[in-house]
């Protein structure tokens, strides 16, 4: 069993909380805010998924130095990725349904409400944010395991690196 203790599960949570919270402001201000005609910038896209990683390494570098063991920190990372993943699930959702008239004038919304053969904005939106809401937590679970196991192990070698410096 691995070792792992309800404090460090609640940090890993508390770090994906905080995480998600500026993932959040950027998909209000760029989908209500500043709409924009255009798909998001995949720079951005790619900027969100690194910043995402790094704080998924810092969740495991966090558990490796509460004393983890590499089995909790797979764990505290899949549980760190999955809650980011429903996080902007839901966050997908609310944006989309609360500020609706917003959203549906995305040029890509209106031609995907066309191409998908009618039927109402919020029914064609809701049902296209079914796959992402699986899709994101169980893929950044996964990733969250990869990342926290990486985070761990540089905690690790930074505790033995200076653990030869008091030594010697």
């Amino acid at each position: 069993m691995p070792t792992i203790t309800r404090g460090t599960l609640r940090r890993s949570i508390l770090i994906a909380t905080a995480a998600w919270i500026p993932l959040f402001a950027v998909t209000l201000l760029s989908n209500v805010v500043f709409p924009s005609e255009d798909n998001d910038s995949p720079a951005v896209i790619a900027l969100g998924y690194l910043a995402v990683f790094a704080v998924l390494a810092l969740v495991g570098y966090v558990a490796a130095r509460r004393g983890t063991d590499p089995g909790g920190l797979a764990i505290c990372g899949v549980v760190a990725g999955a809650a980011i993943g429903l996080l902007m699930a839901a966050t997908f959702f609310f944006v989309d349904n609360v500020w609706l008239d917003i959203v549906a004038r995305q040029p890509q919304k209106i031609a995907g409400l066309a191409e998908s053969g009618g039927g109402s904005m919020r029914a064609y939106i809701n049902k296209g944010l079914i796959g992402p809401t699986i899709f994101f937590p169980l893929v950044l679970a996964a990733f969250g395991a990869m990342f926290a196991l990486a985070g761990g192990s540089i905690a690790q070698w930074h505790g033995s690196r200076g653990a030869r410096r008091s030594a010697g």
